[in-house]
């Protein structure tokens, strides 16, 4: 009976040894599976400051427009704002007078269609 428990003893070393490789595989599994979603954690931070200082860089750039934007209505004065109205004013007119004449030169082509239609349905 003795050759039974020398089997039995030697079967439950063999598998704890089974145990322990499968513990160790397992382990190395496990540890390849965290460094993996370490480095997509890593990637999302990284990701994240990017668009940060994306974000960083925006803002920079409104708030330099706007400051110019600041500089510009402080110097303006009544004094520029009467020059540019009446530049406005100037251009305006011309822009006014410009379109009067072509209203009358079209008038006066007109005038002639009609003479000449009307010449043209005597005949």
């Amino acid at each position: 009976m003795e050759w039974w428990g020398y089997i039995i003893v030697a079967g439950s070393i063999v598998s704890q040894g089974l145990a322990w490789a499968a513990k160790l595989r397992w382990s190395a599994e496990y540890k390849a599976a965290r460094e993996a979603q370490i480095k997509s954690l890593e990637g999302q931070v990284k990701s994240i400051k990017d668009s940060k200082d994306e974000i960083i860089k925006s803002k920079d750039a409104h708030i330099s427009l706007l400051e110019r934007e600041i500089q510009s209505l402080k110097e303006l004065t009544p004094m520029k704002l009467r020059e540019y109205f009446s530049s406005s004013t100037q251009t305006l007119e011309e822009y006014n007078n410009s379109l009067q004449n072509k209203i009358e030169e079209n008038e006066e082509k007109r005038a002639q269609y009609e003479q000449r239609l009307q010449i043209m349905l005597r005949r």
